[in-house]
């Protein structure tokens, strides 16, 4: 799967994202704004050793000046979420197992 469109997720739907550094979980617990989700989001990351609460706010390709693509996930892209978090480009990723 190369992209998931955020606005067909739903509550309690799970992406896997793997980046080039650790493997995310993240559970889509409240889907309030369709396009900004919230998450729970869980790791291998030391960061990580609790589940948090962020707002995905979309993707932007690595090392790139450009604006965030509201709703979507999409391989090569870093993942941008609020409070601020910025996770490494994605490898891969899985909505509910496949």
């Amino acid at each position: 799967m190369g992209k998931i469109n955020v606005k067909k997720l739903k509550t309690g739907d799970v992406v896997e994202v793997e980046t080039k550094n650790h493997i995310y979980t993240l559970e889509v617990i409240s889907i309030f704004d369709a396009m900004r989700p919230m998450i729970r989001v869980t790791s291998n990351h030391p960061r990580f050793s609790e589940p948090k609460d962020f707002r995905l706010e979309g993707s932007t390709p690595e090392d790139s000046l450009l604006p965030i693509q509201v709703g979507e996930i999409v391989i090569g892209d870093r993942l941008f979420f609020t409070p601020t978090l910025w996770l490494s480009p994605t490898v891969s990723v899985k909505l509910n197992g496949v």
